[in-house]
């Protein structure tokens, strides 16, 4: 009987577990989302890929080089232009230049069959910001030219599980960038409430500021007022020492 118990309590505890895990993840992503990179706020096509451990961007003129001791790299993050709805038009393509720390470099694997004569290629690796579904992650991506791939945003295992997301693949374009949209009016008001809250606060520094300019304007003023008093008086005394002294 106490065996029976101590299985089931294990059984019902392991649901539990289950339940609460599962619950702080999102499920039924497509292959394929709507993907915002920060601060530009450029919408891409992202492929969701649990076959790829790392994600990469694609990137053109990349420079790596050093500044103040510390490594940089500027590139160009290039994409198909989205248009209305949504669409891509193939026939334009935009570049949005970006200039971030160099995190680190990594090597990867080249495909069988690429026509490449090294084995390894060896990609600069950057920490981005970005916006998926209302929410803001920063997320490690390698640098590379993928315009020759259909989506200019791969999404690898390490940023999924950041993203708390489990991919469908059946499903495309589960989620919009109206979300996203959103936060980012939300955060413009709090920018706007800031900067308002701070001339606010100049403003009456400043005034506080004239104000004790005045006071103690005026309180040197009576100074040399009563300096001037005193002075007169004085000279008044001298002036009467001296006639007593000329009359004895």
């Amino acid at each position: 009987m106490k065996a029976n118990k101590i299985i089931k309590h294990l059984a019902l505890s392991t649901i539990l577990m289950t339940s609460t895990a599962m619950a702080n993840i999102k499920t039924g992503y497509g292959y394929v989302e709507n993907v915002y990179i920060l601060p530009s706020k450029t919408l891409l096509d992202a492929k969701l890929d649990t076959g790829a451990g790392v994600s990469s961007i694609s990137a053109t003129n990349i420079h790596v080089y050093e500044k103040d001791g510390k490594e940089y790299v500027r590139f160009d993050v290039t994409h198909e232009a989205i248009e209305q709805q949504g669409k891509r038009n193939k026939d334009k393509v935009e570049k949005v230049a970006y200039d971030l720390p160099l995190k680190r470099e990594m090597k990867i694997k080249n495909r069988a069959g690429e026509d490449t004569k090294d084995q390894y290629d060896e990609r600069p690796v950057v920490e981005m910001p970005v916006c998926f579904d209302g929410k803001i992650y920063t997320i490690e991506v390698n640098l590379t030219d993928r315009t020759h791939f259909d989506y200019p945003l791969l999404l690898g295992r390490k940023a999924l599980i950041q993203l708390g997301a489990v991919i469908d693949p059946a499903q495309k374009f589960t989620v919009d960038g109206s979300a996203c949209e959103a936060l980012f009016a939300k955060m413009a008001k709090e920018q706007e409430e800031r900067e308002a809250k701070e001339v606010k606060e100049v403003k009456e520094a400043t005034i506080n500021s004239d104000q004790k300019n005045d006071v103690t304007g005026v309180s040197d003023n009576k100074s040399k007022k009563l300096q001037k008093e005193n002075d007169v008086s004085d000279e008044a005394s001298n002036d009467s020492n001296t006639n007593d002294m000329d009359k004895q």
